[in-house]
């Protein structure tokens, strides 16, 4: 098995490839690292063929540098609908900046941006 790091300089992020042979079918997978190489959590995107340009792991390492309740999606991106302590939502955008007001009910983002 060889590992392949690629690295998107204009976004910050390295996410590191996999091949796993543990299924039937060879399927490359990714997973996010810190600048260290270390994974971050368990975030990860178990079939990375389709998606792995999308990939950006931005919320999970924000997540475990700055100890912020924020909302990430299985693969270590933002989810883009982000919740507030009080209930409030709000819409962000892949680096975790906010694009929208406070609403007082979820949101369909795609709407907004």
């Amino acid at each position: 098995m060889k590992c392949l790091s690629i690295y998107s300089f204009w976004r910050y992020s390295e996410v590191e490839s996999y091949t796993s042979t543990n299924s039937p079918t060879l399927k490359l997978g990714a997973y996010c690292t810190s600048s260290d190489g270390a994974r971050v959590g368990s975030y990860s995107l178990p079939d990375a063929s389709f998606n792995l340009d999308k990939l950006n792991c931005n919320c999970a390492r924000d997540k475990q540098k700055y100890n912020y309740k924020i909302n990430c999606l299985e693969n270590g991106n933002y989810n883009p609908l982000q919740t507030t302590q009080s209930n409030g939502y709000y819409c962000v955008d892949d680096d975790g900046f906010p694009k929208t007001d406070m609403f007082d009910r979820e949101v369909n983002c795609t709407e907004y941006y």
